[in-house]
């Protein structure tokens, strides 16, 4: 009490008059960090309807050093030289210091016009120093300037005016918050509030007021939503804190803006609202302690989102950027000057052994908020009844008779027939309806939706691809990528890089008409016969250059510039052949040689060790005289000597081989004797090493002889005959 005039001090009459205000009415508000529904540091005028609940918890974040102190000094003392870590002295807090809030709170509405809640803040610093980020002592620790503890407990309450119908554009409200000093004491090193400081210049407590603090305040706001007019809700708000101690009062004030699109994210997941805060706590009671909007008055931007599930989960994320931020980086404020106002602080757990100074800044540059919580729509009393109204039996305030739905849920907002609204005339009433603004015409499901048959989130009347199979991923139209454009989607495509224009068939894949595994559109020989081996542009290969493909060549392996035949080989070769083969002879019904036919044999074994690529069947022929079966025999008999005559001479194996024809192969008329001479012959034909399919060297009845080894040649006949 004042000595000298016998009254109260005008703080402590301030405080009971809003205290008796407090008792009476329960009038408390709050952000939406503290449990509102809009924004983070916003208030709006509604109510959550009685018995409506919302309940859930904040989180804030910064990293900003400069929030601690004005130029990120501070100072610790060792008064009683208890020889704390370092000895005290003089640091710099580290570049990387974040410090946090988490407020859990609870909110219910106790009437249609009343809401009251409580909301307990922790708070935690992490004020390192420079020195102990890089292992060195320095006395932060015993001075509890790195540390968390609880903050005040506050309690609240809101009122509507019921001066003003539901239903119209403003909307006012009344609150009265009481900020109870129950935070830690002698711990933490960022100051809340402005109206924490102690000016009188005693210690300041970080999480705490140490004192009684009453806000009362008035909110207006202008929802152009409700009247259909724009989704626009805006929300301001002037109040102050009353502080009964050494604090300052301070005005508190603000104004939100949130646009409203309800846009559809995921499954029942809508962004429900983008919000552009300013907010203010600006000290208005003279004291030591000067004004500082930049510093210890803090004025803040802040942009964010809401997103909603379901009408009850809502999850909302905020940037905070302060006025002095902003004035940083436009280059009109020096952070490392010497800014804010000297505070002293004590430790908890040594008192006034161990004590702190440092310049106060308690505006961070920024900051992100995160608000989960989950809410339940109140009840809302039905309309009292009179004795002489008209029945109205789902309370919508349209007589039965006159009632087009007599039925509708009760609460629901009614045309004046009594229907619910269909905004989207899809005749999905819009308290029902997850997609509001559906375009007129497009057949929805049960929750007023569009349909969307396969399931790829795109509805079906914006789908251009509306059978797309489940899971395969689509754009924007519903339709599965194709990323060669061959219009084949991509997650059927076996060749998903097909050139631009190239024709395909049902996989995505160009045609190989030839099969020969280059694609027509480069194949340069689309018509390669089945299985023969083609170049990188789909030709066969010709190993020699002889102008003979490799598959048709019986000589596959011609030495360069040599003259071939239709058949690849060697004419200069063929010459010889054809003169060779005229001097190999048998005695007569046997398939022994002639004496004469071991020079022919010779000379067409050095022949072939001089063309070394050339392989030869040797055929033996026979005339019609005598059986079928021993003339084929015999013509086999006499292909094999010949043969087995020179694998004497040392030719590889692997590159004779024999076969008899029997006289199945006439080349003149048997009638005669000089046609059976003509048909009693030996051909010597060329042949791949790798024996083509269609290979002309050998026909399909002629028959591959063995070697037989009992056929040698110990000394050549006595005689030459035919």
């Amino acid at each position: 009490m004042d000595v000298n005039n016998g009254k109260f001090p005008m703080k402590i009459r301030l405080f009971s008059f809003f205290l008796l205000f407090f008792a009476v009415s329960m009038v408390f508000a709050q952000s939406g960090d503290k449990g509102g529904s809009d924004g983070v540091h916003q208030y709006n005028a509604y109510t959550l309807g009685k018995w409506g609940l919302k309940m859930g918890g904040s989180g804030f974040g910064t990293f900003d050093s400069y929030a601690y102190s004005g130029n990120r000094y501070y100072e610790v003392f060792d008064n009683a030289n208890i020889g704390i870590t370092g000895g005290g002295g003089k640091f710099k807090v580290g570049a990387f210091a974040p410090s946090l809030e988490v407020i859990p709170y609870v909110a219910v509405g106790l009437s249609k016009f009343l809401d009251v809640g409580a909301y307990l803040p922790f708070y935690g610093d992490l004020a390192a120093s420079v020195g102990e980020l890089l292992g060195k002592p320095n006395g932060a620790g015993e001075a509890e300037l790195w540390a968390s503890g609880f903050g005040d407990l506050s309690i609240w309450t809101k009122i509507r005016t019921e001066l003003i119908p539901e239903d119209a554009l403003f909307a006012a409200a009344f609150y009265f918050e009481l900020e109870l000093p129950t935070g830690e004491k002698g711990y933490g090193m960022r100051v809340r509030h402005p109206w924490y400081i102690n000016t009188e210049g005693g210690y300041t407590d970080p999480f705490s007021a140490n004192q009684l603090v009453a806000i009362p305040m008035f909110i207006g706001t202008l929802d152009f939503d409700k009247k259909g007019y724009a989704p626009l809700r805006w929300n301001n708000y002037l109040g102050v804190a009353l502080a009964t101690g050494y604090g300052a009062n301070a005005l508190i004030w603000g104004s939100g803006l949130d646009f409203l699109p309800k846009t559809l994210i995921l499954d029942n997941f809508f962004a429900q609202k983008y919000f552009f805060e300013l907010h203010g706590e600006s000290r208005f009671q003279k004291t030591d302690l000067p004004r500082m909007p930049l510093d210890l008055d803090p004025i803040t931007t802040t942009l964010g989102l809401t997103f909603t599930h379901d009408n009850i989960l809502d999850v909302t994320l905020g940037f905070d950027f302060s006025f002095k931020g902003i004035a940083y980086l436009f280059g009109g404020y020096n952070r490392n000057s010497s800014h804010g106002y000297k505070i002293y602080r004590e430790s908890g757990y040594y008192g006034e052994d161990v004590t702190s100074e440092y310049a106060i800044s308690a505006t961070p540059y920024y900051g992100a908020h995160i608000n989960l919580s989950i809410h339940f729509d109140g009840i809302k009393d039905p309309e009292p009844q009179c004795c002489d109204c008209p029945d109205d039996h789902d309370f919508d305030g349209v007589p039965d008779s006159q009632d087009a739905c007599p039925n509708g849920p009760i609460g629901v907002v009614v045309d004046s027939v009594g229907c619910p609204f269909d905004s989207d005339g899809d005749k999905v009433y819009d308290y029902k309806d997850k997609c509001p603004n559906t375009p007129e015409g497009v057949t929805v499901d049960v929750d007023g939706c569009p349909l969307d048959y396969d399931k790829d989130g795109v509805f079906d009347v914006f789908d251009k691809c509306p059978n797309t199979p489940e899971g395969i991923l689509v754009d924007s139209l519903g339709c599965p990528p194709d990323a060669d454009g061959d219009l084949v989607p991509d997650y059927r495509d076996k060749c998903p890089n097909t050139p631009e224009g190239v024709i395909v068939d049902s996989l995505g894949c160009p045609p190989d008409t030839d099969k020969d595994g280059v694609y027509d559109y480069k194949d340069w020989c689309p018509n390669t016969p089945e299985g023969v081996q083609v170049d990188s542009v789909g030709c066969p290969l010709d190993t020699d250059k002889d102008g003979v493909l490799d598959y048709k060549d019986q000589c596959p392996d011609t030495p360069l510039g040599d003259k071939v035949d239709k058949v690849g080989c060697s004419i200069r070769v063929t010459k010889k052949l054809n003169l060779l083969k005229k001097g190999i002879l048998f005695k007569t019904g046997s398939a022994k040689l002639a004496r004469s036919s071991y020079l022919v044999l010779d000379t067409l074994a050095t022949l072939l060790r001089d063309e070394a690529s050339l392989n030869l069947e040797i055929q033996g022929h026979t005339d019609s005289v005598g059986r079928d079966e021993s003339n084929q025999k015999l013509s086999e008999n006499r292909a094999n000597s010949a043969m087995n005559y020179l694998l004497t001479k040392d030719i590889e194996a692997q590159r004779l081989r024999a076969a008899g024809y029997g006289e199945t192969k006439p080349i003149a008329d048997n009638g005669t004797k000089e046609g059976r001479q003509m048909n009693r012959r030996v051909e010597l034909v060329p042949f791949a090493a790798k024996a083509p399919s269609d290979s002309t060297a050998s026909d399909s009845s002629a028959v591959e002889l063995e070697i037989a080894p009992e056929m040698q040649f110990a000394a050549p006949p006595e005689a030459d005959e035919q």
